[in-house]
């Protein structure tokens, strides 16, 4: 978390470009957020500084926050996380959604509580206000 915070501070740039290394499926990520040259200082990539700090948080958030809001245990008492623990939520993607350990472990953060939230919706959380096509359809010919 010490990362994710790091984020919004002095080091934000710092962190970010170790947060794009870490996630980045190539091997070398220096092209894109630059490298450290002990002769003439730190070479810039492709991607502008204020970017890589944006991708980096974007990528934390879905990948470990997610977008739940409020109260995700029901009990009352909001407390921010201290770790995350990657295990629970595959086993529970696997358990609860039927989804194979190499599926599962593929869900962002975000995926994974839209998944949840859909299979096992909240009775006390207001449904979309949609209407149905009836009701689409009188108000258009009420509106013509």
């Amino acid at each position: 978390m010490d990362i994710f915070r790091g984020l919004l501070g002095p080091r934000a740039l710092l962190d970010a470009r170790y947060v794009l290394a870490t996630l980045c499926d190539q091997d070398d990520v220096t092209p894109l957020i630059g490298w450290l040259d002990l002769g003439d200082g730190w070479q810039a990539g492709a991607m502008p500084a204020s970017e890589q700090i944006c991708l980096a948080a974007h990528l934390l958030r879905h990948g470990i926050v997610g977008t739940a809001s409020g109260d995700s245990r029901g009990d009352g008492n909001v407390k921010p996380a201290t770790e995350f623990q990657v295990g629970e939520y595959v086993a529970a993607a696997r358990a609860h959604l039927g989804m194979s350990a190499s599926d599962a472990e593929d869900l962002s953060m975000s995926e994974f509580q839209a998944l949840f939230e859909m299979k096992f919706p909240d009775p006390k959380k207001k449904k979309r206000d949609v209407p149905t096509r009836e009701e689409y359809r009188a108000a258009m010919e009420a509106m013509a």
